[in-house]
């Protein structure tokens, strides 16, 4: 455990019948984590945080784009948002008061009604997060195990919860941001998993029945395909056994197909103007695939800050083109892709179109200056660390490297690469990538 450097510990055993074998944990130091897989296939990674009141448990259920049925898109959203509506065990308001009674707080799904709050809304995984009080915890842990495993997927929910997300859907199709990004997302993706919309459709929706969803549960709450990660001020010898229980019995499935292999589309140049619904705001959206090496994939993260920042000061705050505007890169696999998007008003779409170019073209041939890449750089390790001052980003964060496949260690080590990015590999790395003339255009309004 010394600096501070979180490392595997491999000496916890579980016995066939799921009684821990205790004794090796005890000498488990803070920081490091203990990674286990229990009888039933379920992975739990565990690791103290000294002097924590909170206890974190987030359940990271994997590739969701690839394990809901054809025709079925949005099935696994539908299946979180019932999971507080009672289990086998447990009514609706029961697991209220008890949550109450344990001062947790439960998150089955992101809120696409609130700003900003569908930050971890993937199509690669979903996930439960579970936040009570440290002297509560064991109570929880059972609270969240009975609504994972035995949920109760009422008949009368179904039907309350599929009008409620029809109405959701209907209102997105009137989104302007959401219509240019599927448009985006169908001509960089083609036919590919990534490019379907993560709550479904409403005919997706519709086709929902209890059959489909007891049987996608079965399937996509396996417990191999499940990343349970623990942040406790408690140690592992005296938080994991009350795992094993809660999970005792818990077995069956496999985990779902990973994302299959692919390469973005070369996209096609050129305007793709979507039907008018007549709102009073145009959403513009540019986007071009990239290839970059796992080193140039550090870099391009302070290059997206450094020209989002001139995007919104010279076309937004000079300009008064956008109410919003900004870019970023996003991979998967081997392949890469750049979107930068502004919402402005309908009359001034041809305006914002070349005003997008011409600053991506000025950015890419202006020199970077040390000073503005300090700045973003030391902006973004900031708000990395900001998201990992909780239990529960912390959680996160560690289900995600295990789902990723990355060592423990990633963080740290990409941090570093960060810290040694120069003005010059930026510079040419703009230089190599930002193609504005060779990139699609859509636009909705």
């Amino acid at each position: 455990g010394t600096g501070g450097k979180p490392r595997v510990v491999t000496d916890f055993k579980i016995d066939a019948e799921g009684k821990p074998l205790i004794a090796e944990v005890e000498t488990v130091a803070p920081l490091e984590t203990v990674r286990r897989t229990l009888p039933g296939g379920l992975t739990v990674l565990f690791r103290q945080s000294p002097g924590s009141k909170v206890f974190a448990a987030h359940l990271l259920a994997k590739n969701r784009c690839t394990a809901e049925p054809r025709g079925k898109g949005g099935i696994a959203d539908f299946l979180h948002r019932l999971l507080p509506k009672g289990s086998k065990h447990r009514s609706e308001k029961v697991i209220s008061q008890e949550l109450a009674a344990i001062s947790g707080r439960l998150k089955v799904t992101d809120s696409r009604m609130i700003p900003f709050d569908n930050y971890y809304f993937s199509p690669q995984y979903s996930y439960i997060r579970l936040e009570t009080l440290e002297v509560r915890y064991a109570r929880g842990l059972f609270l969240l195990a009975d609504m994972i495993r035995y949920p109760k997927l009422d008949e009368a929910e179904i039907v309350k919860l599929k009008k409620q997300v029809k109405s959701e859907l209907s209102r997105d199709a009137h989104s302007t941001r959401d219509r240019a990004r599927h448009e985006m997302y169908r001509q960089l993706f083609g036919e590919h998993p990534l490019a379907r919309p993560i709550a479904g459709t409403s005919e997706s929706v519709e086709r929902i029945r209890r059959g489909t969803l007891v049987k996608f549960h079965r399937s996509y709450f396996s417990p191999a395909n499940l990343v349970l990660t623990i942040i406790s001020g408690r140690s592992a010898g005296e938080v994991l056994p009350i795992v094993a229980q809660a999970f005792s019995g818990f077995e069956g499935g496999k985990e779902a197909k990973p994302l299959p292999a692919f390469k973005l589309k070369n996209v096609r140049p050129g305007l793709t103007r979507l039907p008018s619904t007549g709102s009073p705001q145009a959403q513009v959206l540019l986007g071009q695939r990239v290839d970059l090496s796992k080193k140039e994939r550090v870099a391009v993260v302070l290059l997206e800050s450094l020209l989002s920042d001139r995007l919104v000061f010279q076309l937004r705050e000079k300009e008064g083109l956008a109410y919003s505007v900004g870019c970023g890169f996003s991979f998967s696999g081997s392949g890469g892709y750049f979107i930068a998007g502004m919402g402005t008003r309908p009359q001034n779409v041809d305006k914002a179109i070349s005003g997008l170019r011409r600053e991506i073209r000025a950015f890419r041939d202006e020199e970077i200056k040390q000073y503005d890449l300090d700045r973003v750089r030391n902006r973004l390790i900031h708000r990395l660390r900001m998201r990992r001052l909780t239990s529960i980003g912390q959680a996160y964060y560690l289900g995600l490297q295990e789902f990723r496949g990355l060592p423990l260690d990633h963080e740290e080590k990409w941090l570093e690469a960060v810290k040694s990015v120069t003005t010059r590999e930026v510079q040419a790395l703009s230089k190599k990538i930002l193609e504005p003339g060779r990139a699609a255009v859509v636009v909705a309004d």
